[in-house]
C-alpha cells in the first residue's frame, strides 16, 4: 500500500550525509508508529536529477522539501542538485513509487 494513504505527518529529516523521511505509520492494529526512512541509501544524484537505485542524492543538493501532489496527495520529494557543470538543476520524484508502508514500517519495494 501506498504509505500515504496510511501514514500523517510526514517530512524530511536532512542530517549531514543522510536525508531521510519521516512518517506516522498506521500499523494493522490501527496504531500510529513514527518510522524513518533514509533517503539517500535508495536515492541518487544522476548528472542533477533525482533516480531510484542510487545513493547519496543530498551530499550535493539544496532546497529540499516535500509536498503531497495530485488527486491522491502523492509525495513528492523536490530538490537542487548539482549537475555535472556543478550548476544546481530542479529535480522532483514521487516517493510513492516505490516506498510503502508495511504494517506500520516504511519501506522501499523492489526497483
Amino acid at each position: 500500500m501506498s504509505f500515504q494513504k496510511s501514514a500523517c505527518n510526514f517530512h524530511l529529516d536532512a542530517q549531514p550525509g543522510a536525508t531521510s523521511l519521516v512518517a506516522t505509520c498506521n500499523n494493522d492494529e490501527g496504531s500510529g508508529l513514527e518510522n524513518a526512512l533514509v533517503l539517500d541509501d535508495y536515492l541518487g544524484n544522476e548528472d542533477g536529477h533525482l533516480t531510484w537505485g542510487g545513493q547519496g542524492f543530498s551530499k550535493k543538493a539544496r532546497k529540499m522539501s516535500i509536498s503531497s501532489d495530485g488527486p491522491d496527495h502523492d509525495p513528492v520529494l523536490h530538490v537542487d542538485l548539482a549537475g555535472p557543470d556543478g550548476k544546481y538543476i530542479q529535480s522532483e520524484i514521487d516517493l510513492a513509487e516505490h516506498i510503502a508502508n508495511i504494517d506500520g514500517e516504511l519501506v522501499v519495494l523492489p526497483l
